[in-house]
């Protein structure tokens, strides 16, 4: 029977922020505001463009729910969390 490998992931990003009204812009200030958003899923795909993560998998049709679609040029950190073989 074929097996295929699942990665559990904790993905760090960053994303679009913003405000409403007058302000000073201040470089430093701006960066540092900036906060990184937290995603843990099964990892799907990763490659040059994108990370896909899902929040299941149902082995015995091959399909996945709940995706995320994270750019890459956001990607700050995956770490992996476990992993787990299931029957395709």
């Amino acid at each position: 029977m074929p097996t295929k490998r699942i990665k559990m992931v904790e993905v760090e990003f960053v994303d679009v922020q913003c405000g409403a009204g007058w302000f000073q812009y201040d470089r430093k200030k701006h960066k540092d505001s900036i906060k990184a958003l937290t995603a843990c899923g099964l990892l799907v795909d990763r490659n040059p463009d994108f990370l896909v993560l899902a929040f299941s998998y149902n082995p015995d049709a091959g399909d996945w729910v709940g995706e995320i679609t994270i750019p890459a040029s956001i990607v700050r950190r995956v770490k992996i969390l476990g992993t787990k073989t299931v029957a395709r």
